[in-house]
């Protein structure tokens, strides 16, 4: 039976004969949004250029895109999610690009172990799984893929400035001087202001309060991987901070400190050694980046600042013009949703102009009508999650209490329902694909939400209490700063005041 994302049809529908006539379609933007849209285009017959300012170099190996310098991308080495959805986009549209992915390093991991400990069969969620994987890795494996993809033209060092529109339609782009006819252009650039910004309406726009710093590291020869508390990681949620650590390919990993942009006092182990003492001090991060069983890849880098947006195409936008990805919508990258959604949206495009090939009109109405309310589901439940840990966070900045539980709200939310107990192995497996992008959370409310009380508790737990309180880190970030010296102010590879390209 198809799931949400209707992946029960979409494997029959990967394999459909090309398009009868040929079209062209312009991508601007190569990054994973942008990629995975070409890709699924050009398997369905359509002609595809993709467009990607940035001229870096594509390293040759995951290790040396560990330090690939993307302009455009300066959330690359940050810690990333690559949930279920994304997996299954794959999985079911682009298999061999997934098999390229495991042969350099990738990894799939299923949740059978954490069914297992909660004394459920695997069985039931055999198809719920996650890749392992740092960004850079991904990107690097999927460009040189594209490179030799029949029917996809890179256009490297090569910017979109406009977007030609005659009668209504678009007629193709105006890149670097040169005009290129093109039937469709889909803006898979991101969030960036572009001469196009007009074609948007803003729907909803939500501060996110989240700052956080990544650390990339990489297993010691040798040396074991520290504790899992989850199937991809293991974390602490703290009264006024978390820290993760996320694991990735090729025996790396990250380790995250996560707070209210607000946080001055936080944000101060940027510094590269109070960071990795922090974080050896920090139960469940401690052990993976304690002496001898990590070495550091990259110096700890700082994001903040961060948007739930959403945004639809307006009125004004030419017929032929597509969106997806954030420069639909963004939701706060702690949920680490940015890529699968990407890749949803790229499958779903795809479905749509090939399923309406001679009326690529009647293609755009298909795709939003598919993607608008599964996009706007996600982004209310963001909004909801992340609105009740600002909330905490700014109380405990400004000398509040903030108690361990809260009351339950009525009506119950997806993100609240996702973490009550579940009553039997159904509602268990249901609350693990909400948590990948495979059920929205209109289903999980749908069907375990509501009024059920038998196994509520009184109260939502909202952080740990056998762990450090904020006050503690902060005694511990002074105490290693003391020693270590003071960081003068935001490294230069600190992103602040705007949302990085999501693409």
């Amino acid at each position: 039976m198809p799931d949400d994302l209707g992946h029960g049809d979409r494997r029959q529908h990967s394999r459909m004969a090309p398009m009868s006539r040929a079209v062209h379609a312009a991508v601007i933007g190569a990054g994973l949004g942008g990629m995975l849209t070409a890709f699924c285009l050009a398997r369905r017959g359509v002609r595809v250029s993709v467009f990607e300012r940035d001229d870096s170099t594509v390293p040759d190996t995951p290790a040396a895109a560990g330090n690939w310098s993307r302009t455009g991308v300066p959330h690359l080495h940050q810690t990333h999610g690559f949930l279920g959805a994304f997996h299954s986009t794959l999985r079911d549209e682009l298999p061999d690009l997934l098999e390229q992915l495991l042969a350099n390093g990738v990894e799939v991991r299923d949740f059978g172990k954490m069914a297992a400990d909660h004394g459920f069969s695997s069985e039931a969620g055999a198809d719920v799984a996650v890749l392992l994987a740092r960004r850079s890795t991904v990107e690097q494996v999927l460009r040189r893929a594209m490179t030799r993809e029949k029917g996809i033209t890179l256009r490297v060092g090569t910017g979109v400035d406009e977007i030609l529109v005659g009668r209504g339609r678009v007629r193709g782009v105006r890149a670097s001087g040169h005009d290129l006819d093109a039937d469709i252009v889909i803006d898979a650039s991101g969030r960036r202001a572009a001469p196009w910004a007009s074609w948007y309406d803003a729907v909803g726009d939500n501060r996110g309060e989240l700052a956080y710093i990544t650390r990339m590291y990489q297993l010691a020869d040798g040396a074991e991987p520290g504790p899992l508390s989850r199937v991809s990681g293991a974390g602490v949620i703290g009264d006024g901070y978390h820290t993760v650590i996320n694991v990735h390919d090729n025996r790396t990993f990250s380790a995250v400190l996560a707070c209210s942009p607000r946080d001055r006092e936080l944000l101060r182990a940027r510094d590269a050694r109070v960071f990795e003492l922090l974080m050896e001090w920090i139960p469940k991060t401690g052990p993976w980046v304690e002496k001898g069983r990590a070495v550091p890849l990259s110096p700890p880098r700082v994001m903040s600042n961060m948007r739930n947006t959403t945004r639809r195409i307006s009125g004004k936008a030419p017929q032929g013009f597509f969106a997806l990805g954030d420069a639909l919508v963004t939701t706060d990258p702690s949920r680490g949703f940015g890529a699968s959604m990407a890749a949803v949206g790229a499958a779903w495009l795809a479905e749509a102009i090939a399923g309406d090939q001679r009326d690529i009109d009647a293609a755009r109405e298909t795709y939003l009508a598919r993607l608008t309310p599964w996009a706007l589901d996600w982004y209310e439940d963001t909004v909801a999650h992340t609105a009740t840990r600002a909330k905490r966070w700014s109380a405990l900045l400004d000398g509040e209490r903030v108690p361990v539980t809260i009351p339950i709200p009525e009506p119950v939310p997806a993100f609240v329902t996702f973490q009550l107990p579940s009553a039997d192995e159904e509602e268990w497996w249901h609350k693990r694909r909400y948590s990948q992008l495979l059920e929205t959370p209109a289903s999980l409310t749908r069907r375990w939400g509501g009024n059920r009380t038998e196994a509520r508790p009184e109260g939502l737990q909202v952080y740990m209490t056998d762990v450090p309180t904020r006050a503690e880190v902060v005694d511990r970030i002074e105490e290693l700063t003391a020693a270590h010296g003071k960081p003068s102010g935001p490294p230069p590879y600190a992103v602040k005041g705007r949302q990085g390209d999501p693409r």
